[in-house]
């Protein structure tokens, strides 16, 4: 039987990227094989027992915040929350930021798909959600839905079902992307395993393993809580998850994967039971979505 390799495949892991077959009754012949690789390898070299790299890509961050909602309870801490993370991520890390702070379902819903057309598969984005969130039990199986502000107490068209946030991420052809999303219920619909997340810590990554890793095709998730309400404003201003967030991002000096993220977050929050979750999404191909300090030449110790 003839097989076609997805696109996807093809070009994010270098495979076989034409095959045809013939077959009769006595031999089976394989011709027109041609192997690519799309991407480059980051450049990266050992010097003094240090990593250095450099990464010729282009970050960006869609920061989505609401708190002045029409129907439901008014928040504190969302709209806070993203412009602040925005302000580290633009300063310290190089980003190029987009912040959307108390929007509708069709400004949401326009926003996502533009990013379909803006990005390349050879940029990095990462996509934070903080505001209401909920869950109808009753649909088969249950369904999560992002709150926008216009939104109805009551299930209406302007809620936005996570599953479709899935599906305008899924056309968004960056190589990396991070969703992490801040609000209630935010874990309950998940996609992938948590079984990778401990394997190496930082301190145990070698070059081949972070070449193998920054070259891997990636969608992942963090959400600040699974099936369960999570607290608006705690600390200075913040969510707990957004605070943690915060520290994290302000004590690197280097890099970070989006798992060392996703741990030091759970451990923060472990003291109040809030139990945030991680995933990989559909798409993901194995690798780790990073955070380098200022998006240039670094040394990883």
């Amino acid at each position: 039987r003839c097989y076609d390799w997805a696109d996807e495949l093809t070009e994010s892991k270098g495979w076989i990227d034409g095959l045809s077959v013939s077959l009769d009754k006595k031999q089976a012949t394989i011709k027109n094989i041609d192997k690519k690789i799309i991407e480059p390898l980051p450049t990266i070299s050992v010097i003094d027992d240090k990593i250095s790299f450099s990464l010729n890509e282009k970050y960006f961050a869609l920061l989505i915040g609401n708190d002045n909602y029409k129907y439901w309870s008014k928040l504190e801490a969302s709209v806070n929350d993203v412009i602040t993370i925005g302000r580290e991520l633009e300063y310290r890390y190089g980003y190029e930021t987009e912040i959307l702070t108390n929007v509708t379902s069709s400004v949401i819903r326009k926003k996502l798909i533009e990013y379909s057309e803006k990005l390349t598969d050879k940029d990095n984005l990462l996509i934070y959600y903080a505001g209401h969130g909920d869950k109808i039990e009753k649909m088969s199986p249950p369904k999560t839905f992002w709150i926008p502000i216009d939104a109805g107490k009551k299930i209406d068209d302007k809620w936005i079902n996570t599953e479709d946030v899935t599906s305008y991420i899924s056309m968004i052809p960056a190589k990396h992307i991070l969703l992490m999303v801040d609000s209630c219920y935010a874990g309950t619909v998940k996609r992938g395993n948590n079984e990778d997340i401990y394997i190496k810590s930082k301190e145990e990554l070698d070059e081949a393993l972070i070449k193998k890793l920054l070259h891997k095709r990636t969608r992942m998730k963090i959400t600040s809580g699974g099936n369960e309400p999570v607290i608006d404003k705690a600390i200075s201003g913040h969510s707990l998850f957004a605070y943690a967030f915060l520290n994290i991002l302000k004590d690197n000096e280097d890099f970070l994967r989006a798992t060392d993220v996703y741990s030091e977050i759970e451990r923060n929050l472990a003291v109040i039971q809030q139990e945030p979750e991680w995933s990989r999404m559909f798409g993901d191909l194995g690798g780790n979505y990073f955070f380098f300090v200022n998006n240039n030449l670094q040394e990883l110790k």
